[in-house]
């Protein structure tokens, strides 16, 4: 497995001609196969494709269906090593959200801990500078914001699926229940028609967590 993920390596590193389709089509069925199993030897690879990603580009809905095979197989946190959301200073990174929609539907088998470590922060982050935007009344940054905050909480369904982590669940509890709460802007990516309400109940009870389980004000 390594000599083949060792030659589409290189072959992603090359200049994209004719068969570059076909080259990343095999690069999904490889994300596919061997993500859970072979991820670090994959990261180069996936890498690569991120560097590689222009939403002007030819190539750029087999790019997203390379990449969306690696989210749905590789550990979330060697998904983002290999293509971050953020810059070098740790703030998100605009020219990167269009890894969000791929993120959103792709999740599953994640894990919430990372979710409370890492994504909440950024939301949080969003949503601080959307409000400051809109106070200063500059709409088109504050509508960037809006948008990249409720992406990232719209992430909330995806780390749902299969978590391998659900016991975590009592990390983000409370903080999930004050943000559906207070903020009705961010309900509707949160509460995704994907998570029914069995999974809902199944996060907020019993009583391990019963003392943090989201009252809903809707």
């Amino acid at each position: 497995f390594k000599k083949i993920i060792s030659m589409l390596t290189k072959a992603l590193t090359a200049p994209f001609g004719a068969s570059s389709n076909h080259i990343l089509v095999i690069c999904g069925v490889l994300f596919e196969a061997l993500g859970r199993h072979c991820g670090e030897e994959l990261e180069e690879a996936l890498t690569i494709l991120g560097q590689r990603y222009d939403d002007q580009s030819a190539q750029r809905v087999h790019i997203e269906h390379a990449i969306f095979a690696a989210i749905s197989s590789i550990e979330i946190s060697r998904v983002l090593k290999c293509i971050p959301l953020t810059d070098a200073q740790g703030t998100i990174s605009v020219k990167r959200s269009w890894l969000l929609p791929l993120l959103r539907e792709g999740l599953q088998n994640s894990s919430i801990e990372y979710f409370n470590g890492n994504i909440i922060k950024l939301a949080y982050d969003c949503y601080t500078k959307w409000q400051k935007f809109k106070e200063s009344d500059k709409k088109a940054e504050a509508h960037i914001y809006e948008l990249l905050c409720c992406q990232l909480w719209g992430l909330f369904p995806g780390f749902c699926r299969k978590p391998k982590d659900l016991h975590n669940f009592k990390l983000i509890a409370r903080t999930l229940g004050d943000v559906l709460n207070k903020n009705p802007d961010l309900r509707p990516p949160i509460l995704d028609q994907k998570i029914t309400s069995r999974d809902f109940l199944i996060f907020t009870h019993p009583s391990p967590i019963h003392h943090t389980s989201v009252k809903l004000e809707l």
